[in-house]
């Protein structure tokens, strides 16, 4: 029996000194397996294979203030972070940069990194490049490294913001659309419907410019339209919505343009057809929020007095009705 029992804490004392490696479950980890690059800034100096990425705590690299200080991965497509975990022996700062090496977000743990702690992030935008710069008190000295990695946000990257300021004209069978450019967009969707509000139908997609005139009107018929913005993110909220209403210009002859004022005081103008069209093309534009408060009326046709020149200005504002009474000029 006592030669049972000394076997067996022999056995116990054999088991529980044999070296073992600890394992670290990055279930979910960005960089886990990865090959990371090891240098001065983000360029390729000398890879460091897997040994801070392999989920092993005795495996390390060496990083140096003065020399070789930071290690770095570059993503193929950009990618969301919500939070980071390192093992080290002096500070390790997480620098996150865009497509274009411009800095999304930096920060620095705790001295010195511990591998059991999950560090939040919060950066505005998805990255491409990560880093792991260390900070060392003495340049002289090194930061052994053991573990690093980073860890996804459950929220998707955001999509470009929506386009502002559309704007609809109406012309003879076509409406002319423009807006602002939008940052982050690679392309614009067109969207189209004969009731306030929607819903709206697609009538184009992968519009790389900021302007479009379609085509397929009718003229009498009030459009309304609104516009996205689409990216590798997704399609951005909808724009503001504009209308127009495509007319077909009168081409000879006169008329009279009764315009009827707020004050319930009527005005009338006897023009010709080309002015009547140029009235009406700035009130469609007045009406969708662009162009001119006023339009100039020549009166020239019925000068009375000592002028040269009699012009009349009707400001859009105070406009209650108006009506066109077409008659022959022979």
């Amino acid at each position: 029996m006592k030669k049972l029992l000394s076997l067996l804490l022999i056995l116990f004392f054999v088991i529980t000194t044999i070296p073992m490696n600890t394992a670290f479950a990055y279930d979910g980890g960005l960089l886990n397996g990865k090959i990371m690059n090891r240098g001065n800034g983000l360029d390729i100096t000398q890879a460091t294979q897997t040994l801070i990425t392999d989920n092993n705590e005795s495996t390390s690299i060496g990083l140096n203030a003065s020399a070789i200080p930071m290690v770095w991965y570059k993503f193929d497509s950009p990618v969301s972070v919500s939070s980071y975990k390192v093992k080290s022996t002096a500070g390790i700062a997480l620098t996150l940069y865009d497509a274009n090496k411009k800095v999304l977000y930096t920060t620095s743990p705790d001295y010195p990194g511990n591998i059991g702690t999950a560090y939040s992030v919060t950066p505005t935008d998805a990255v491409t490049y990560v880093s792991f710069n260390t900070l060392l008190t003495d340049p002289t000295k090194t930061n052994t490294v053991y573990e690093v990695d980073i860890f996804s946000t459950d929220i998707a990257p955001k999509p470009p913001e929506a386009p502002l300021n559309l704007e609809a004209n109406g012309g003879n069978a076509q409406v002319l659309l423009n807006w602002k450019t939008t940052s982050e967009a690679n392309s614009y969707n067109i969207k189209r419907s004969l009731t306030l509000g929607g819903p709206y139908t697609m009538i184009v997609s992968n519009v790389t410019k900021t302007t479009y005139t379609d085509t397929a009107v009718n003229n009498g018929i009030t459009y309304y339209y609104i516009v996205t913005a689409i990216s590798a993110n997704g399609e951005s909220k909808n724009s503001n919505e504009s209308s127009a209403t495509p007319i077909a210009p009168i081409e000879s002859g006169r008329a009279i343009l009764t315009v009827k004022l707020i004050t319930d005081l009527e005005k009338e103008f006897d023009l010709s057809m080309e002015e009547i069209n140029s009235f009406l093309e700035w009130y469609d534009a007045r009406d969708a929020g662009t162009g001119p408060s006023k339009f100039a009326i020549n009166k020239d046709n019925n000068i009375k007095g000592p002028f040269s020149k009699r012009t009349e200005f009707v400001i859009f504002d105070k406009i209650l009705t108006f009506s066109v009474d077409e008659y022959s000029a022979e």
